[in-house]
């Protein structure tokens, strides 16, 4: 909201202000040419005026000064060499480069079709469990967010690159211009009285900006020339991407399908299991009836948990694509008003959006709501993770109950049912203790969802 808010009022009164975003030329740095003049022999004549002690003070500390500046000057001279060489390399591979994503988008499944869906989950073994399902399903989903993060990444290049060739020209007008300045300089005749050491510490500095700004005319002439091949290979890059998002954004509804259906199947199974056995012990030792009931009660809350798991799951995913779907549309507008300017017509449009935002207090509601089903459930599972430290032997259950084994009793026997109940009872805890840990990182996206919203 807050970043809506201000983006609006400042569009506003910008377009309703003459004569602000006249645009004031950057002067360029200096820079120079591919000449005789190496850092070893500047380092050296650095070395021989540290070490004179008969220069005058002052003297000694321009000289000083020059050299060193002169050895940063062939350091961004061999920088530019560098990028020349990788954008002449550029020119080289991004062909080839482009043609290989091309044929690995062309081999990529369609998203067309009926059997798309179950395709995207094809690899999954009918058998897989819950606990399973939810480990990939969290696996995919990261790979997800690192592969729509590298895609804003090259979006955002492309971006840039769209205004780079005008740059690019103006920067190479500059340093032309800069060049014949120094050209200029180092033919022109010395200053009147200029010492020998003053002299060579000028030419030495004249040489090394002509060298470097030699070198920076090559780079961005190698940047010009492959500059469209570049561009390309990051938009190939990124519609291959893209894909590849779609069809892991597409296995992903599949797996939450897969594991909504999958958990509602066990906990029917664990409720069967839990009545029969409570219905077994009916006529048992008391510790065995104890038992069962537990465990039947656990399947009972697991039931509802789950209910309220797999509910989640589609409002998590709607938040999301309506969080996504806003943010796309406001890096859009500001993506034409970088291009374009700034447009009246753009200010309506970001009201228009602001408008369609869900409304403020009802968002603050829904927060306040979700704070405390986090809580609550925080809660809840910090109770079924005590019950399964606190969780008896067979043996332990029997010392405590105050049930006295009848003559027709066999102890043994009685031991090796509870110890068969109480591991189903363990594996209901586990069950509970999981579901509920699942709920707390819905819970905690939606939260998140929810604190994004308010803040555009």
């Amino acid at each position: 909201m807050i970043r809506y808010s201000l983006f609006i009022i400042i569009l506003a009164w910008l377009t309703s202000t003459s004569g602000l975003m006249a645009q004031t030329p950057i002067s360029q740095p200096e820079q120079p040419t591919s000449s005789g003049v190496t850092p070893d022999q500047i380092k050296s004549q650095l070395k021989l005026v540290e070490e004179t002690e008969s220069l005058d003070p002052k003297i000694k500390e321009t000289l000083i000064g020059q050299f060193k500046l002169a050895l940063e000057r062939l350091d961004s001279a061999a920088r530019y060499k560098l990028e020349a060489d990788q954008y002449r390399q550029s020119i080289e591979t991004s062909a080839e480069a482009i043609k290989s994503f091309k044929n690995q988008l062309e081999a990529l499944p369609s998203l067309i079709g009926a059997s798309a869906q179950t395709n995207h989950i094809a690899d999954i073994k009918g058998d897989i469990s819950s606990k399973e399902l939810e480990q990939l399903l969290t696996s995919e989903k990261a790979k997800l967010t690192d592969l729509r993060s590298a895609i804003s990444t090259v979006e955002a290049y492309i971006q840039a690159q769209s205004s780079r060739p005008e740059k690019n020209r103006q920067e190479q007008e500059e340093a032309r211009k800069k060049l014949t300045e120094i050209n200029t300089a180092l033919s022109a005749p010395p200053p009147e009285n200029e010492k020998p050491q003053e002299a060579r510490a000028r030419l030495t500095l004249l040489e090394a900006r002509r060298q470097a700004r030699n070198n920076e005319i090559v780079k961005l002439e190698q940047e010009a020339t492959s500059h469209d091949l570049r561009l390309n290979l990051k938009k190939a890059t990124r519609d291959f991407q893209q894909r590849q998002a779609a069809l892991l954004e597409a296995r992903t509804k599949s797996l939450e399908t897969r594991l909504s259906n999958v958990r509602q199947k066990e906990v029917a199974l664990a409720k069967v299991e839990a009545e029969k056995a409570r219905k077994e012990a009916i006529d048992k030792h008391e510790i065995i009836v104890e038992i069962a009931n537990e465990s039947a009660k656990l399947t009972v809350e697991l039931s509802k948990i789950t209910t309220t798991l797999n509910s989640l799951m589609p409002f998590q995913e709607q938040l999301a694509i309506k969080l996504k779907e806003i943010n796309n549309d406001f890096t859009s507008l500001t993506n034409q008003i970088d291009i374009a300017g700034i447009d009246r017509a753009l200010v309506e449009i970001m009201l228009d959006q602001r408008r369609r935002l869900p409304d403020e207090s009802s968002l603050r509601r829904e927060k306040r709501a979700t704070e405390t089903s986090i809580k609550s459930n925080r809660l809840n599972r910090y109770k079924i993770d005590e019950d399964i430290k606190k969780l008896q032997t067979a043996e332990e259950r029997l010392l405590n109950n105050s049930s006295k084994i009848k003559e027709n009793e066999n102890r043994a026997d009685i031991l090796a049912e509870a110890t068969n109940l109480l591991e189903q009872k363990s594996g209901y805890l586990n069950q509970l203790s999981d579901n509920y840990g699942s709920i707390l990182n819905r819970l905690r996206s939606i939260h998140s969802y929810q604190e994004n919203f308010l803040n555009l």
